[in-house]
């Protein structure tokens, strides 16, 4: 080294080349299709839908009771949540139909835990990853709540939606850990560009 004689001169400092973020796998249309396909039950097809519609996390869906969901509007309240800051996410139509038909196959309707086993035992986080599990291993596809929840995000920017409005469903107090799925949506653009670019297509051939 320089400081200890061995050296006349410091060698040049290189910066590392940045590699850029790896995009992760989301679910395609027809990877919900089969899974939908593939529920054993009207309470395994709501959930999977709960988990796709609002990007939530495995453990904030064990915590949520009927009386946080508002049915007419969508809205769900979540107490259960990392950091202990409870938030609001949202239904969409589909999915509050879905959950309407689950609630009207279950004994226990009038139990409180929203996801409930057939005794009207609220559905822990073991047992939605079960869940997830099973109707994945029948449909073929590989699923968990995190990549329902990466799903979501990715198609949330895909779909047009602001980025606040993304992290804030999603639960982020910031825009950091939006950053991959901003990487994903990017690449789209670059793709459409390549196959629609004005220049491209003018001047192709």
């Amino acid at each position: 080294m320089e400081t200890d004689g061995y050296l006349e001169h410091a060698p040049p400092r290189f910066d590392m080349p940045k590699v850029p973020p790896k995009a992760q796998p989301v679910l395609s249309p027809e990877d919900v299709r089969r899974l939908l396909a593939a529920c054993a039950s009207e309470r395994d097809r709501a959930l999977v839908l709960f988990l796709l519609d609002t990007g939530a996390r495995r453990a904030e869906a064990t915590g949520v009771d009927w009386g946080d969901v508002n049915l007419q509007t969508g809205v769900v309240r979540l107490r259960q949540t990392t950091g202990s800051r409870p938030r609001v996410v949202i239904l969409g139509a589909r999915s509050r139909r879905a959950l309407l038909r689950y609630r009207r196959s279950i004994p226990h309707a009038d139990a409180n835990p929203l996801w409930q086993t057939s005794d009207g035992v609220r559905l822990g986080y073991a047992g939605i990853r079960e869940v997830l599990r099973r109707t994945g291993k029948r449909a073929g596809v590989k699923v968990t709540s995190h990549t329902q929840r990466r799903t979501f995000a990715t198609l949330s920017l895909r779909g047009g939606m602001n980025l606040l409005h993304v992290a804030a469903l999603m639960g982020h107090a910031d825009l950091t850990m939006l950053r991959r799925y901003a990487v994903v949506v990017e690449e789209d653009l670059r793709k459409s560009h390549e196959e629609h670019g004005p220049v491209d297509s003018l001047l192709r051939g």
